[in-house]
């Protein structure tokens, strides 16, 4: 059925598949980010499975393959609601496939205006669905492939559904993923919540289905919180023998769910029924509280109005934006909670064809009277913008997705909110959303860094941080809890996650507390991501005070990739938990968090203070396919023949061979050319920046002394004035295009004590000359190192051996998140790193035992046994420098699992 919507969709003019195209397209873009980049090579391997052309578009197939899931569910949750006791009408797709063609199409037009399931007593089960298309791009070959899938659901027995729910939702999540491989749905950042880990959230919250509790999850997905949420409350209700009724009542007033995404909303609200089962029965007319919306705008310009007197006429309407334009709705119908009347009121008008007068009238009967001529005003624009849609085709969803999209200004407060919000980083969010949501990141303190610093990426924050406090704000009752899955970065990342540390809402309101955090990193819940894994359990109400309780998961020697589909119980038997506590590292009560068993925590305490010594980034090298070369070999005339290694970037980049001369070419090394104690080069950078003025060598030196070199860039100009960072991107406008960032004198110093970047250990070696085809050379760090510069080889191998040791490992990884974050250069700052005095035995002493190791690390293996000796001494020479004592050393080797190497006594 999909290449057939596929190919209806490709072919069809019609203003409503345009339309509803569209808007899905927007919102495509505020839920998955504009950068689909990855996603978009995937498309090969989607077209392929449905036997469509290789160059097939991803958006319009998606589109397809979502439209085959949301008419699959509305047709099963049309045949459950059916089969549920009392019910007084039969099943709607047993003889669906020999009905003729136009009451087939009847039908299936009932099922999509939601008029079916009115009928069954559910009223919002298709508010805001885009995905009903395909009625106005009817073809034969749609219509046979809807008789079949009518055909195969007729064989299912969905009766089962009602007494086990879990099974049907487990199908339909297997289902989709058997639609959509799973590398798309991962580069697309689509990953199911396991329910073992929605389960550890709800317990850590507290919410054990306390009937007269209300629970939210702004970012309800396919609801998995929320039918875990419904299935204590049913379990509560049963315990405390609460009479049915009021037990469907209590739930459907207090378990609610908001998603931006029209898919994941429909699916929420057909799981959220099969949780209910047969409570259902006492539900009519039935509203699922689950609503197509904004969780994190909407509240925000609810606020925005509470800010302005009512009478004032600078603010008198709420404004919608769509594909279709801007919907503007009167200020005082939302606040007043009018609009769910209103909306109703819209769409039954703009159907039955009314005059405006009449409209007016029924608004003052049904929704109550405006409060200004304005009002009135701002409502026939509204009314008549609708009408003119429909008259155009373009109409079907426009009065109930406003109706969804207050939802939150409507929704109250709850005394718990719980989820798994979106995870995307501030870069790939669709501009008019960065630019819709940049105050709120100000206002609630978000953006902590300034200058360049934010400019290179070293405040790139997460959308998961602002929806932490958007939730926390505009949904939690004083003392509610919060509990999300989040991602680790924001407690441990330096920059990025300052201010969200900051724990309170804005510069005046409430506190936040933090109760306790889970680290899951190393267990990688999320089937085939290795994203970085938190719990962060918070209380509104009061300050944070530390130490928090920090729980570190770990899987068990010997146990496999956890199944998503264990339980808790089964969770907690493969994994141990170690209970750690965290607090911040040095003086700022907003850096990032220390983690530490009580038993190591005095040993940590020793290395704290300020470092005597800046680290760098090593040099930026971007784009790779430019800056990154082979030697193919050196010609007599002392010239080098190069080639591009386009193949180590993302960007597409022709590979070409070239000449160029030998002055400005180094050996390169990146943080996996590096290992304790040595580096070997892999490759050849090209480093056209003068380190004095950090700037691109001018054009006419370029040309004048490295002519080849010159002509070499000449052919990636457009590629070096096209770079993704907006910093590089402007300096190599405003000087010239082979510009390049991150090089300075300290680049060229003689000694660099380097370490790798993006790792979980610190592995650090001193970087010097290393001997080319073309004569000893500098070996430059790139920017997947961090490093500091010395002068005297002495030193350099000081700073090395004490980064090396197993006190400096141990506090650094302590506090730098394994993975991408882990090693920046800002990693030294909070460590006591006394500068190197040559008189001093000890400091003498640890600079020996460097260069031993970097001998004996030239003889590999074979010398295993001898580095083992020397970094016994070393840890016991640096602990010694620190006053740590014997006892405290012992404990941070084991924690480093280096207790008792090889070769010490």
């Amino acid at each position: 059925m999909i290449p057939v919507l596929y190919a209806a969709l490709q072919r069809q003019d019609h203003p409503k598949v345009r339309t509803f195209f569209a808007e899905w397209d927007r919102v495509f873009g505020i839920v998955y980010g504009q950068d689909i980049g990855r996603a978009q090579k995937d498309a090969v391997a989607l077209a392929r499975i449905y036997d469509l052309p290789l160059d097939a578009s991803l958006k319009p197939l998606l589109f397809a393959v979502h439209t085959y899931y949301a008419l699959l569910m509305k047709l099963l949750a049309a045949e459950l609601l059916s089969l549920q006791a009392g019910s007084f009408l039969s099943s709607f797709v047993s003889d669906l496939p020999n009905v003729p063609s136009p009451e087939m199409r009847r039908r299936l037009g009932e099922l999509e205006d939601g008029g079916l399931f009115a009928h069954l007593g559910v009223r919002n089960f298709l508010e805001g669905d885009f995905f009903g298309w395909y009625l106005a791009a009817w073809t034969s070959d749609l219509e046979a492939s809807i008789r079949e899938l009518a055909r195969a659901l007729s064989d299912f027995e969905p009766a089962t559904g009602s007494l086990e729910p879990a099974i049907i939702r487990d199908l339909l999540k297997k289902l989709y993923q058997y639609l959509v491989p799973r590398k798309l749905r991962h580069d697309l950042g689509e990953y199911y919540t396991p329910d073992w880990l929605a389960e550890l959230v709800l317990d850590e919250a507290g919410y054990y289905g306390d009937l007269s509790k209300r629970v939210l999850d702004p970012a309800c997905g396919s609801g998995t919180f929320l039918l875990l949420a419904i299935r204590r409350a049913r379990e509560y209700a049963d315990e405390h023998v609460v009479e049915p009724r009021e037990t469907a009542k209590r739930i459907i007033a207090n378990i609610v769910g908001f998603d931006l995404n029209p898919l994941a909303v429909i699916a929420a609200r057909t799981n959220y029924l099969l949780a209910l089962g047969n409570l259902v029965r006492y539900l009519s007319p039935l509203e699922i509280p689950v609503y197509l919306c904004d969780s994190v705008l909407t509240p925000a310009g609810q606020r925005e109005a509470q800010e302005h007197d009512f009478q004032s006429t600078y603010f008198t309407e709420y404004a919608l934006p769509s594909t279709v334009g801007t919907f503007r709705i009167p200020k005082s119908v939302v606040v007043q909670g009018k609009l769910p009347a209103l909306a109703t009121v819209l769409e039954g008008c703009v159907h039955g064809d009314y005059s405006e007068d009449d409209f007016v009238a029924r608004v003052r009967r049904e929704v109550g009277d405006l409060q200004s001529r304005d009002d009135t005003a701002n409502l026939l624009d509204l009314f008549a913008k609708i009408r003119d849609l429909k008259r155009e085709g373009r109409d079907g969803i426009w009065a109930r997705i406003i109706k969804n999209a207050f939802a939150p200004v409507f929704a109250g407060q709850f005394d718990y909110v719980v989820g798994n919000p979106p995870w995307v980083r501030w870069g790939y969010l669709s501009d008019a959303y960065r630019q819709a949501t940049q105050r709120l990141w100000v206002d609630y303190g978000l953006f902590s860094l300034k200058g360049m610093a934010a400019r290179l990426g070293g405040g790139e924050k997460d959308f998961s941080m602002l929806f932490v406090y958007a939730s926390a704000d505009n949904y939690l009752k004083p003392r509610g809890v919060l509990g999300f899955v989040i991602t680790q970065e924001v407690l441990k990342s330096k920059g990025a996650g300052e201010g969200f540390r900051r724990f309170r809402i804005g510069k005046n309101g409430p506190p936040l507390r933090v109760i306790k955090a889970h680290d899951l990193v190393s267990l990688t819940p999320f089937e085939g991501a290795s994203n970085k894994t938190a719990v962060l359990i918070l209380e509104k109400g009061d300050p944070t005070t530390y130490p928090v309780p920090y729980i570190l998961w770990r899987k068990r020697r010997g146990a496999t990739a956890l199944d998503p589909s264990l339980s808790l119980a089964e969770v907690e038997q493969r994994t141990k938990r170690q209970e750690l506590f965290a607090r911040p590292i040095g003086d700022d009560v907003h850096g990032a968090w220390q983690t530490a068993a009580p038993n190591q925590q005095s040993g940590l305490d020793r290395l704290r203070g300020t470092a005597d010594y800046k680290a760098h980034l090593g040099a930026r090298v971007e784009p790779y396919g430019v800056f990154w070369l082979r030697l193919l070999h050196v010609r007599p005339d002392g010239l080098l023949v190069v080639e591009n290694l386009p193949e180590l970037g993302k960007r597409p980049i022709p590979k070409i061979q070239a000449v160029i001369e030998p002055d400005l070419v180094f050996p390169g090394v990146r943080g996996s050319d590096i290992r304790r104690w040595a580096a070997k080069p892999a490759h050849y950078v090209l480093v056209t920046q003068d380190p004095a003025t950090r700037e691109g060598y001018p054009e006419t030196r370029m040309k004048t002394e490295w002519p080849e070199t010159y002509q070499y860039l000449s052919h990636f100009r457009d590629v070096l004035l096209t770079r993704g960072s907006t910093a590089v991107r402007e300096l190599a406008e405003r000087t010239v295009f082979w510009t390049m960032y991150g090089i300075g004198p300290y680049t060229f110093a003689p000694y660099r004590v380097a370490w790798k970047r993006m790792a979980s250990d610190l592995v650090a070696t001193v970087l010097s000359t290393w001997e080319t085809p073309f004569g000893e050379r500098l070996v430059i760090g790139t920017d997947t190192t961090s490093f500091i510069p010395a002068d005297d080889l002495g030193e350099a191998h000081y700073l090395c051996a004490l980064l090396n040791s197993a006190p400096a490992r141990a506090f650094v990884r302590s506090y730098s998140s394994a993975g991408r974050g882990f090693g920046a250069p800002s990693v030294i700052n909070p460590m006591a790193l006394p500068r190197f005095d040559a008189s001093d035995r000890a400091h003498q002493r640890l600079s020996e035992l460097s260069q031993e190791a970097h001998k004996l690390a030239t003889h590999g293996q074979r010398a295993q046994a001898g580095i083992h000796t020397v970094e016994a001494e070393i840890d016991r020479c640096a602990a010694k420098l620190w006053g740590v004592d014997d006892k405290e050393l012992e404990v941070i080797r084991q924690a480093l699992g280096t207790s008792r190497p090889q070769g010490e006594d």
